[in-house]
């Protein structure tokens, strides 16, 4: 090969190589991890949950943002992706979407209760909530398995729909999650009665693709749990 051709063809390659090392690669910022939730944003607890968030992503440093949709709705957007995990299901979520990813230990526990404007309607279990008439919020996976032989549900689009069909005497009880109920005027009305039906833990329930994150995550928990056992709050809250 000639003098005249090499001198070419680093003439031709000189430019790229100075694009190659003249700056370095730009990084992209690491995407927020994206979490739905049934709680309704005005609720009380969603204020708790974000605060125990940051204080897991903190530990984790990653970023996330929280979306609160409701129930169907949250399943659906979960499902197709839109969302990398979906905050506070009970653990028999895991037959809505058997692919996801359960992060434990897990947030904590909450309960059902069941709101009646009768005294003398009181169950204190799913077997005998199942009995009466019921209505429930759409999306609340828990209540729909256990009252899925109930020979009379209804299905409404909010908490306060579920009261008021109790209230017009269209249902018997209206079966919740106690913590949207927190500090609401529903629960000072002097015609209604709240009785416990149940108990259940709450998890955090990642996307398929998130295995690692969801062993990660499960890490921060149980070191946050066992800090709570010792001093009552984590260190970040404190």
């Amino acid at each position: 090969m000639g003098s005249r051709a090499v001198r070419r063809r680093l003439a031709l390659c000189l430019p790229l190589l100075l694009l190659s090392t003249a700056a370095p690669a730009r990084v992209e910022p690491a995407k927020p991890i994206r979490l739905v939730t049934v709680v309704l944003a005005s609720a009380p607890v969603y204020a708790k949950m974000g605060a125990l968030l940051d204080a897991i992503f903190a530990r984790l440093k990653m970023s996330y943002v929280l979306e609160s949709q409701p129930g169907e709705r949250a399943v659906a957007s979960f499902k197709n992706g839109e969302f990398d995990g979906d905050v506070g299901r009970s653990a028999v979520f895991s037959q809505t979407f058997p692919e996801a990813i359960r992060v434990d230990p897990s947030l904590g526990a909450y309960s059902f209760i069941a709101i009646s404007a009768n005294a003398a309607i009181a169950p204190k279990s799913w077997e005998e909530a199942a009995k009466y008439r019921v209505a429930f919020r759409r999306g609340y996976k828990e209540i729909e398995a256990r009252m899925e032989k109930a020979p009379y549900q209804s299905r409404v689009n909010a908490e306060d729909a579920c009261v008021g069909m109790v209230k017009h005497g269209r249902a018997d009880i209206c079966l919740a999650n106690a913590l949207q109920f927190e500090n609401s005027p529903l629960l000072t009305d002097p015609d209604l009665h709240v009785s416990v039906v149940a108990t259940a833990e709450t998890f955090i329930f990642l996307g398929p693709q998130h295995q690692d994150l969801a062993l990660r995550m499960g890490k921060v928990l149980a070191a946050m749990r066992k800090e709570m056992s010792a001093n009552g709050v984590p260190k970040e809250m404190r």
